[in-house]
């Protein structure tokens, strides 16, 4: 009887333990709304992507059948919470009961998994508090300014969120932009006169100011850089950056997501990348220089090639298309497999210098992973000290070649390609 319940007491106190243990977001993440998620969850299972950001309606049915699927899978889900009516009138009250709503729907308890007791639950531990609203997708009331509304918006959610549930983690801003090079739009630190649209650095900045670095936990931005690498709009500079504003202005630093980004192959006034070697080879480096640099986690836009509805443009970015897997889906997968999910970085070998990136990571094995490749155009050899007797090389799409060390160095040859040198 005495083991009976001593058995009993230790299966208890383990499923208590599990219970508070917070599982550590994946590093790899794709964005789509829950139609097209659920549409492609067989494909984005076998990629081995454990984590998804959740556009559309929330809650809506859509995004209950994608939690569902998802939860089936074991693949967690990342939902953008917004209220556009509510935001127009300062309306807090019918904001707050949004966001009551979606985190007693499909939080730890909450009604989606009471109503599908068959479905093994994965509730929603993080939420994205709106989508770029320093741009259109946020419309201010008469009189206000978007940092005015913003702030508003974050401290009440994050109030309500934390009165439901004090385990979901808030994810601010998400901001369109979150590189200190300008591509397109207003002002990194300015904004747009005529239409108040914010440059992403500013907005942060201004809703700073007003407190708001402690109604977060941590802070979302949308890097874009096509139709160029993310190395020519100075991507690692661009993390430190917003670091260094939430050190000096916010509450402290936070860790930083990169809520959405991606290299589409079709898009209008040529901000298209060529073909799919190159989404795959931009996307394989940003990858790299995200997590060599500390990024939490990376949503990449989109899981299918949508029509932008209010310009009727097509945009391509897919990992799928019609289900078929673009490159950029394949060489993710090569990447995930050798590296695990997050990828953990041993060493920066080289970063950037004459055009070389080497960054050491622990391998999913165990063995050491180098990922290496230039910024420069065309082909060189690079020289490489190795312990090991040879090493194999590995490209973006998983093919393999056996490589000799001599004199405790390898020799390759590295284009704008990333490959992976594995011990």
């Amino acid at each position: 009887m005495k083991t009976v319940l001593r058995a009993a007491a230790l299966l208890f106190l383990a499923v208590l333990l599990n219970a508070e243990i917070k599982e550590k977001p994946g590093f790899f993440a794709l964005y789509g709304w829950g139609g097209e998620l659920s549409g492609c969850m067989e494909d984005i299972e076998k990629t081995g992507i454990k984590w998804l950001r959740v556009g559309g309606p929330v809650p809506s049915a859509k995004t209950d059948k994608c939690l569902l699927d998802a939860a089936k899978k074991g693949i967690h889900c990342v939902p953008v919470l917004a209220n556009k009516e509510a935001a127009k009138k300062n309306d807090m009250k019918a904001w707050r009961e949004t966001v009551r709503e979606a985190v007693t729907r499909y939080g730890a308890g909450g009604v989606l998994w009471k109503e599908n007791p068959s479905v093994p639950p994965v509730p929603v531990e993080y939420v994205e508090i709106w989508n770029e609203p320093n741009i259109e997708f946020l419309e201010p009331p008469e009189g206000m300014l978007r940092d005015e509304i913003y702030y508003n918006l974050l401290k009440n959610a994050y109030e309500e969120i934390k009165a439901v549930n004090k385990d979901i983690q808030v994810i601010a801003f998400n901001t369109a932009g979150g590189t200190i090079i300008k591509s397109n739009g207003p002002p990194v630190d300015g904004m747009f006169q005529k239409l108040k649209y914010f440059g992403w650095l500013k907005l942060i900045t201004e809703v700073h100011k007003r407190g708001g670095g402690k109604y977060y936990d941590a802070l979302g931005v949308h890097p874009y850089t096509t139709p160029n690498s993310p190395e020519k709009f100075k991507l690692v500079e661009s993390i430190e950056r917003i670091r260094k504003e939430m050190r000096e202005n916010g509450s402290g630093e936070k860790p930083v997501w990169f809520t959405e980004v991606g290299f589409p192959l079709v898009y209008p006034n040529k901000g298209n990348v060529k073909d799919e070697d190159e989404q795959a080879d931009f996307l394989l480096r940003l990858w790299s220089l995200s997590a060599a640099h500390g990024v939490t986690q990376v949503q990449i836009m989109y899981v299918t090639d949508i029509i932008y509805g209010p310009d009727n443009s097509k945009r391509a970015f897919g990992f799928f298309d019609n289900g078929r897997w673009r490159k950029q889906a394949a060489s993710t997968k090569v990447m995930l497999d050798l590296l695990g999910d997050p990828p953990v970085l041993l060493n920066i070998i080289a970063e950037g210098l004459e055009g070389f990136y080497a960054y050491e990571f622990k391998g999913k094995t165990g063995k050491k992973v180098i990922m290496a490749w230039s910024s420069n155009k065309g082909s060189e050899e690079r020289e490489l000290k190795f312990s090991g007797a040879g090493a194999v090389l590995i490209d973006k799409m998983g093919n393999k070649k056996p490589e000799a060390a001599q004199n405790g160095k390898i020799k390759i040859r590295v284009s704008e390609s990333p490959q992976f040198i594995v011990e």
